[in-house]
């Protein structure tokens, strides 16, 4: 019982730490809004998901971010962002989970999926605030977010790894400037 009181308290400082570092750096976060529950009824993932705490750590950055004025932008679950093409805009509707790294068709871009997917939510969560009348301030965030890109960069360079307190690696996407994109792998 001491040994799983002190793990879930390694995970809750991970997350705090890991939230209050977004919500400090980045004046807008862009979260997709995953089906937790439908993903842990896959029973070969199910305790891998459950260990993660997804459903607490967007938790703490909703309060985090209203405590501190910032932006928190959730992306439907049904937006296609693996599938989009962050060049182009080509959906991919061939794509399986099995496809870590794909070329669009439309455009011969080689794309990894979780990288992908972290820059199309984030044009995304940009876009639904811009239509939200948040006006210039994110038209140039959003030029500058399609003016960036990871495309040539050793894979060492565009995302870094992080151990978490029950040995599970997650995978952080940095982006230079004043955004940043994280996506919590398995």
């Amino acid at each position: 019982a001491v040994a799983h009181e002190r793990k879930a308290n390694m995970r809750k400082d991970f997350l705090h730490k890991l939230s209050f570092k977004l919500v400090s750096e980045n004046q807008v976060i862009c979260l997709e809004d995953l089906n937790v529950r439908g993903m842990v009824k896959n029973h070969s993932l199910a305790r891998s998901i459950s260990d993660q705490g997804w459903s607490e750590f967007v938790r703490m950055i909703d309060y985090k971010s209203r405590w501190y004025g910032r932006e928190t932008v959730r992306i439907d679950r049904f937006y296609p962002s693996s599938k989009t093409c962050n060049h182009c805009g080509h959906k991919n509707s061939n794509l399986t989970l099995d496809d870590r790294i794909w070329v669009c068709p439309s455009c011969g871009n080689v794309l990894d999926r979780d990288v992908n997917a972290a820059k199309n939510i984030l044009r995304e969560g940009i876009d639904s605030l811009n239509r939200g009348g948040l006006g210039d301030s994110l038209c140039k965030l959003r030029e500058k977010v399609d003016s960036e890109s990871c495309q040539g960069l050793p894979p060492n360079e565009q995302e870094g790894q992080v151990e978490t307190p029950n040995g599970v690696s997650d995978r952080l996407g940095y982006r230079r400037g004043s955004t940043e994109t994280v996506e919590l792998g398995i």
